[in-house]
């Protein structure tokens, strides 16, 4: 009698069990590692996109900045002409001013930023406002609010820092 070679019916039932239950126990930690990585990423983009901009009105004397709106998956950044008001006192840039350019950056999908921000960067003069304070920005995933990342953005100095829990 002849030897048959490959694998019993039972063999290859057993084996696909085994893979179907590591699969069941690896993919919940998969995804959250994936959402983990969407938020940092994307809390990656901002702080580049403001140290550009503090870095930009540093060396171009004009304002720059980042802005969003809470609950966008989008921010934007920004430039506009250094302006002063009648006191030699800087301005804050708006969208109504003249030589307002700005550009539009996604964030990962199933991220948004918490909560509205609208940082400015001035020039390098003694005109700076004296009352920036720091701004904390939180980004989330929109299924889970309960994972954020944090920024804190302190204007004068162009310090950008990362908030661990």
């Amino acid at each position: 009698m002849k030897k048959q070679k490959g694998f019993s019916l039972i063999e290859l039932i057993i084996t696909i069990s085994i893979i179907a239950l590591l699969a069941s126990i690896i993919a919940p930690s998969f995804l959250d590692y994936q959402k983990e990585v969407r938020l940092e990423f994307s809390r990656d983009l901002i702080e580049t996109s403001l140290s550009k901009a503090f870095s930009d009105a540093r060396s171009q004397s004009k304002i720059f900045g980042v802005k969003a709106n809470g609950g966008d998956e989008e921010y934007q950044s920004f430039e506009c002409k250094y302006t002063v008001n009648v006191q030699g006192e800087a301005q804050k840039c708006s969208p109504a001013s003249q030589d307002y350019e700005s550009n539009i950056h996604p964030i990962e999908k199933g991220v948004a930023v918490k909560g509205s921000f609208d940082i400015q960067f001035f020039p390098p003069h003694g005109d700076t406002p004296k009352n920036m304070i720091s701004t904390e920005i939180s980004i989330i995933n929109t299924g889970n609010s309960q994972t954020i990342k944090k920024l804190k953005i302190h204007p004068q100095s162009g310090l950008i820092e990362k908030v661990f829990k």
